[in-house]
Formats: C-alpha cells, sequence, structure tokens
C-alpha cells in the first residue's frame, strides 16, 4: 500500500528539517570518545528526531567511571563539545552480514539483528535510476531498516527508548548512514517539490515488500508482519472502539438536544450570534457581564433612546465628531470634548451642546465629592444645533453673542520629542532578549481658535462609532481570549442611532446594537438593517425585514409603537460539540432551524435605563441636568480614604503612547486590594501548574463557564478595599490610606497585546508613588 500525500508531506518535512539541523550541528562520532576542557571525556551515544531538531543521548566519563548520563538538543550538545579533542577511537563489534555464515551473531541480544543487511549491502544492491535517485533510494532504506528495528521492539513490548544495545548500535549505523545520504540530495536538490518526491521512500510500502524479500534473510519477512499482526490487531480494536464511543456519544448528545428546552445561555448565545459577531466574541460578552458584576464593576444601565454619531463638518475648518456618550468639537487645528442631548421642542428636533457627557457607566460608589453639575455650555458658550429637514444641522450660538461664531480651546500637539524604548521578551525556553525600538512623545501646548459656524453636514464616508461597555474585565477576557473577528467589526452607519433593548408583550422584542438591530420572537432571532429619520418633531425607526419592512415611532415617553404581525426565521443553539484543533480542544455551538410570529405593540425598554424621544441619549439635556447621585467624575479616585490614613499614592504610566494618541492608561480603571489576584485566585482552587500563572488559569476557567471562574471573582470582591481612575494625562491620585500592603489590579492592551498588573504596593506614611510599566506588569504566560 502506497502511502498518502499527507504521510509524504509529514515525512519530507521531517528529513529536511533533521538534516538542515545536522548540517548546522557537527557532532563527533558515535561512541567514539572526545576530551574536553573540564578533564572529562565525552562519548555521543545516540540521536533521535525530535520536532524540527534531534535529541542525543550522551555521556560523560573520568577514569572510566560515569559521571552523568543524559540527553540534550543535538545543536546544545554540538557547542558545548565543539572545542574537545578526538581521544582515540573506541573498537566496535564486528557487524554481521546477512546471507552468509556469520560468527559471533549468538552472543547478539536480539537474534533477530543477525537477518538485516548490513550498510555495505544495502549501498551495493539498492540502485536508483541516475546518481540522485540511488542516494534517496538508499537514504530510504536505512530508514526504514532503522523503523524494522523500532517496529521488532514494539512487538516485544519495549519502546524505542528501550531498544538493547545491539538494537541501539545498529539503528544508529542504519541513521548515519540515512543522514549522510539525505545530505548529498538536498545538497544536490535545492526545489522543495523534487525533494519531497525523491522522501517518499521513506514511507513507500511498496519498497518495504521489497526491502523484507530482498535484502533481508530468507522467512524474515513472514516473522516480521507475523510479530508485527498482534500490535496492529490491538490498535486496530482501540481505534473501533474509540470510533463506537463517539459514536454513541454523538447519538446521546443529539437525543438529548431533541427532548430538552433551549436553556437561558443557549438563547442568550443564538441571539448575540444572530446579531452578526463572531461566536468567540459572544462567549467573551457573555462572560464580562458576569465578571463585572462580581469583581464590583457592574455599571449603571445606559438611557435607552436616540443618540447621534459621525463626522458633522462645516465651512472654515469648524466641525463636530458625535459618538455615543459625547462630542468632539474641532475648530481648525484645536479640538476638545463636550456633553450633548437630542430634544424635541415643538415641531424640531435640536441637539444641545453640554459642559460634559452625563453617563460613564460607573457605578455609584462611597467616599466620593459631590462633582461639578452639568451645565448647558461649552466653554461658556451655549450651543444649540436643530436638525434641518434635509438632515443637516444649523448650529447658532445662543449667548454670548454673536450667534455665529465658536471659540475652542484645547491641547495641540506642537512638535515631538524622540527617544527609545527597552523590550525585554522571553521566550517558552527560558532565553530573554532585549531590543530598543525609537519612538517619539508629543509636545503640546494650549491653544484658541474662532470659527465661523455655518452649516454642517454629514461626511458618509467616516463610520459611527457605537456605545462602549469596556470595563476591566472585557478588556482582560477579550485580550485572552483573542476576540477580533471581521464579523464583529462591521462599520457603524453615521448617523442617528438608537441605544436599548425593547420588550413587547407578545414575546417580541427589538435589542438594537451600533450596526444592526436584532429583532426576537421568543428564541427566534435575527439581525437587521436600520435607520432613524426625523421629521418634524417625530423620531421613526425603520428596519429593514425584507418584505415586511418594520417602522416605529418614538414617542416623547420614551416607548416605541407599531402594529401588525412579524415573522422571524432565524436558527437557535441547542448544544456545544467539540474538536481538537492542534492541541486544543475547541467548542462550537451547534444550531437548529427555528421560526415564529408574534404581534408588535407598544415596546418598552427596562425600567431604569429610559430616555424619551424629547430628552434621549447618553447625555442628559433638561435644562439642569445633573450626574446621578454618588457616580464618579472620569479622574477622581474611588478608594475612600481610611481612618488613620496618612500614606497618600500617586500613580502614572510609563507606557509610551501613539503619536498623537492619548496615554495608554488614559480613562482606565484599576481596583484596589488588600491581596493580590494570583493569590485570591489560587486560594479559589485555581492550581497552575510550576511557573504557571492562576490569572491565565482563571481566565480559561471562565471561558470554559467552570465554577472556579466565579469563586476566583467572587473572592476578590471580598478583599476589595476600593478603584482608581486614571485622569486624560494618564495620572491618578489615591486619597490617604493606612500605612500598609496594598494591591493595584487592572488591564489595558499595548502594542496589540494584553498588559495585566497584579501590583504589590507597600505604602508608607506620607507621600508614594508608583510608575506602571512592562517590568512591574504581571506575568501571565
Amino acid at each position: 500500500m502506497r502511502p498518502s500525500i499527507g504521510q509524504l508531506t509529514l515525512a519530507f518535512l521531517l528529513v529536511t528539517r533533521i538534516a538542515s539541523a545536522q548540517q548546522t550541528a557537527p557532532l563527533p562520532p558515535f561512541n567514539q570518545p572526545v576530551t574536553c576542557s573540564d578533564g572529562l571525556k565525552y562519548i555521543v551515544e545516540s540521536c533521535q528526531p525530535w520536532g524540527p531538531e534531534e535529541r542525543c543521548v550522551f555521556r560523560s566519563e573520568r577514569n572510566g567511571e560515569i559521571v552523568n548520563h543524559a540527553n540534550t538538543w543535538r545543536s546544545m550538545l554540538s557547542e558545548k563539545l565543539k572545542d574537545c579533542k578526538a581521544a582515540g577511537t573506541q573498537a566496535q563489534p564486528s557487524r554481521p552480514n546477512p546471507g552468509a555464515p556469520t560468527t559471533g551473531a549468538q552472543n547478539m541480544d536480539s537474534s533477530y539483528l543477525s537477518k538485516l543487511p548490513s550498510v555495505e549491502r544495502v549501498m551495493r544492491e539498492v540502485q536508483g535510476k541516475d546518481p540522485i535517485d540511488t542516494a534517496a533510494k538508499q537514504a530510504g532504506a536505512f530508514w526504514q531498516l532503522r523503523n524494522i528495528i523500532i517496529h521488532m521492539a514494539q512487538n516485544m513490548r519495549r519502546n524505542e527508548n528501550n531498544l538493547t544495545p545491539d538494537e541501539q548500535r545498529i539503528g544508529n549505523e542504519y541513521y548515519a548512514a540515512w543522514s549522510k545520504l539525505w545530505q548529498t540530495v538536498t545538497q544536490q536538490v535545492k526545489d522543495g517539490p523534487t525533494q519531497f518526491k525523491l522522501s517518499g521512500y521513506t514511507m513507500d510500502g511498496a519498497f518495504l515488500e521489497e526491502i523484507l524479500q530482498r535484502l533481508c534473510a530468507p522467512g524474515f519477512r513472514n516473522e516480521y508482519w507475523q510479530m508485527s499482526e498482534p500490535l496492529n490487531s490491538r490498535i486496530r480494536q482501540r481505534l473501533e472502539q474509540d470510533k463506537a464511543i463517539a459514536r454513541q456519544a454523538e447519538a446521546d448528545r443529539e437525543n438529548a438536544a431533541k427532548q430538552q428546552q433551549p436553556r437561558p445561555w443557549q438563547r442568550e448565545l443564538s441571539r448575540c450570534i444572530a446579531s452578526g459577531r463572531s461566536e468567540s466574541q459572544c462567549m467573551t460578552e457573555a462572560l464580562s457581564k458576569g465578571a463585572n458584576d462580581l469583581f464590583g464593576m457592574k455599571k449603571s444601565p445606559r438611557p435607552a433612546g436616540l443618540y447621534l454619531t459621525g463626522l458633522y463638518r462645516g465651512a472654515g475648518g469648524f466641525d463636530i465628531q458625535f459618538g455615543a456618550d459625547s462630542a468632539s468639537i474641532g475648530c481648525k487645528q484645536v479640538r476638545n470634548v463636550a456633553g450633548y442631548g437630542i430634544e424635541m421642542n415643538g415641531n424640531q428636533a435640536a441637539i444641545k451642546i453640554l459642559s460634559r457627557s452625563s453617563w460613564d457607566g460607573l457605578p455609584a460608589l462611597p467616599g466620593l465629592a459631590k462633582p461639578e453639575p452639568i451645565t448647558e455650555d461649552f466653554q461658556g458658550q451655549r450651543i444649540v444645533l436643530p436638525v434641518r429637514p434635509d438632515g443637516r444641522l444649523a448650529p447658532t450660538r445662543v449667548s454670548p453673542q454673536p450667534p455665529g461664531t465658536v471659540k475652542v480651546s484645547g491641547q495641540v500637539i506642537v512638535g515631538y520629542e524622540t527617544g527609545t524604548r527597552t523590550i525585554t521578551e522571553t521566550d517558552r525556553n527560558g532565553y530573554t532578549t532585549t531590543r530598543y525600538e525609537p519612538i517619539q512623545r508629543p509636545i503640546t501646548e494650549p491653544r484658541t481658535e474662532q470659527c465661523t459656524m455655518g452649516l454642517l453636514t454629514l461626511d458618509p464616508s467616516v463610520p459611527g462609532s457605537g456605545p462602549s461597555e469596556g470595563g476591566l474585565v472585557t478588556t482582560a477576557l477579550g485580550a485572552f481570549l483573542s476576540v477580533g473577528d471581521p464579523k464583529a467589526n462591521k462599520p457603524i452607519p453615521p448617523g442617528f442611532r438608537v441605544h436599548g433593548k425593547y420588550t413587547g408583550e407578545d414575546g417580541f422584542d427589538i435589542e438594537f446594537h451600533p450596526e444592526n438591530a436584532l429583532i426576537g420572537c421568543r428564541d427566534a432571532a435575527i439581525a437587521r438593517d436600520y435607520s432613524v429619520s426625523i421629521s418634524g418633531n417625530r423620531a421613526l425607526v425603520n428596519i429593514q425585514h425584507g418584505a415586511t419592512p418594520i417602522t416605529l415611532e418614538l414617542r416623547p415617553d420614551g416607548t416605541m409603537a407599531a402594529s401588525g404581525q412579524i415573522q422571524v426565521n432565524s436558527r437557535r443553539v441547542v448544544g456545544v460539540k467539540q474538536r481538537i484543533e492542534g492541541t486544543r480542544n475547541v467548542q462550537e455551538p451547534v444550531f437548529e432551524p427555528i421560526t415564529d410570529t408574534c404581534t408588535l405593540g407598544v415596546l418598552s425598554p427596562p425600567e431604569g435605563a429610559r430616555a424619551s424621544a424629547a430628552s434621549s441619549t447618553g447625555t442628559a439635556a433638561a435644562p439642569a441636568p445633573t450626574r446621578p447621585p454618588g457616580s464618579p467624575t472620569a479622574t477622581r479616585p474611588s478608594v475612600p480614604a481610611g481612618p488613620g490614613g496618612t500614606g497618600t499614592l500617586s500613580l502614572s504610566g510609563g507606557l509610551a503612547p501613539e503619536p498623537g494618541d492619548d496615554p495608554p492608561l488614559a480613562g482606565v480603571s484599576f481596583i484596589v486590594a488588600k491581596e493580590s489576584l494570583e493569590s485570591v485566585l489560587r486560594k479559589a482552587g485555581l492550581q497552575p501548574s510550576p511557573g504557571g500563572s492562576a490569572i491565565k488559569l482563571w481566565l480559561t476557567a471562565c471561558e470554559t463557564k467552570q465554577q472556579l471562574c466565579q469563586q476566583g471573582m467572587s473572592r476578590l470582591t471580598a478583599v476589595e478595599v476600593g478603584r482608581v481612575k486614571f485622569d486624560a494625562k494618564g495620572k491618578a491620585q489615591l486619597p490617604a490610606l493606612p500605612p500598609g500592603t496594598y494591591y493595584l489590579v487592572g488591564s489595558i492592551m499595548y502594542d496589540d497585546r494584553p498588559m495585566v498588573w497584579d501590583l504589590k504596593i507597600d505604602l508608607k506614611p506620607g507621600p508614594n508613588s508608583v510608575i506602571l510599566d512592562q517590568r512591574n506588569a504581571a506575568p501571565i504566560d
């Protein structure tokens, strides 16, 4: 039976890698001692293929006594012995010549070895159609002869690590002959396809038959196959048992899936995947919701309703970039951030610019000073933007006069200072390398520009940005689970959008995402594109749904209304199947089709997460808007000062930002705890292998929905002191705390890689300071 293409590919990769490693890592001849500078004699006994290189067995002797007997990589042993000198040759046992009377054959450890051909006979009798083919064919014969020895040992219930001395010696002779011949082939043949073809002799079943019948002693072929049959029979029997177990498990899973109703997690996963997100991202989002709750990072619900997204451009360098939570106002080279609100007054919709955003999703925490109230002004100017029928905005400055201009103050980059950063990396073998990269840090100065306010037109080429639901746990899980799928990065249409989930009475609901709307009829759910149109003081949401589009009116009380019936055709998750991909156990959802019909009516958002059409988005637009009681400002720490607190701590980031970007830690929240995250997780039952990370193990437990995930998060909540948030400059200040030991726990993405801190802080009386960078980040590999 000839080998498959996959087998030949494997053989080709193996022989080419080993030959390459041998050419770059020379060794003394096997079993010939060399003397080194440490006064010891070293003897290389054998080398075996091991991945892309080889592992070699060697021993060291002093005065005839063995000092060490070990194995290591061929390249490392070659480096160790490169300056050693030959200590004289060692007599080798005579090699039997099969087919002729053999003296001393009875002294061999395994009598079958006398039935195998000598190296000289193979070189003499195995010939190809040309010199290169001859070398490749002879190399293939030696490879197969060496495998015969290994298979015979296995038939006698020994593996290749328990060969007899004669089996090992003769196998090494075959291996050395193969290596020399294959080097000749690779030196003469440079192109991969031809090498691949020539390597086929090592796996050719017909060629093995020829070797057994023509080169080995009479009768050895039958002896070889007879001894191999019991082992092959056991292997076939085990494979059949495994297949039967797999078939039964699949049948049991299918029967259970048909009998069971979808569980809550299955329904949630079905809806998430139906929204167009990748399966890995949906798993992460589900985990993040529970993890943020247990971490104490549960956010206040975002008000449901309208928000605006996209870039609106005017003349003379004036523009406004709207996001879900805030607006970036630009005048020529100067930009600054403000809040905004959407109002429906009289017969017209209008946008009001506010001093800051009223929603950042953070929970209300004790120990905070009352924040400054939100006002209807931006840098001392009251600005209103009525929405025209054509969708353009007509900005005006209500006060101070004149109404047609705006002043914007902010920081402007005027240059860059250059420097270098040091990057230290350690590979899986413990080798550490250091490299240096040039960096640039921006130099800024305050500046104020004045622009004329004219009509603002939406730029359709600039995509919008949706609501940000990120956080410490979301960032960490997303990083470690490698979430990032093109399906999940669909561009967001600019213009008016809707946030929130609206639920009706007949099992119908709509969950609005930045890029689409997920319409659901009980367990059936499917994602559809949608748009928002403003007509006078009415906001209409138009959802594409094939031949039956849905139009809903966003009413002043914050509800949505429509009429008629709607049919939803989709699929739902009924289980999870597993498959092995390399060394990973990959879990994939199993789907079944589903169709359901619901009646439309009044749809309402959850209580506590409602914003009316008259005053919607994440920024309230009431005449005197205020922040929810107890909510923190963007830069103030939420760690309450403790009794007897005499130690303060200043935090700053030491990570270089990309040119023009904010500091990497800007706006990031950290947990302050009385115990390290690593210690907490180990006490929760997460026990990594020696040198491993409990943090990485915990994230794996969360990914696979193990109870250890919840246990770890619950324990961290129990030792939490509070939280601190870095300001826009990447700095934070903790209030006075009692001296002692604390831990900072946080995570960001930096240089497209996750970076986690689980940093011990020994707080002393008086001022203390810490710079967070790569050097004090927690190892997680």
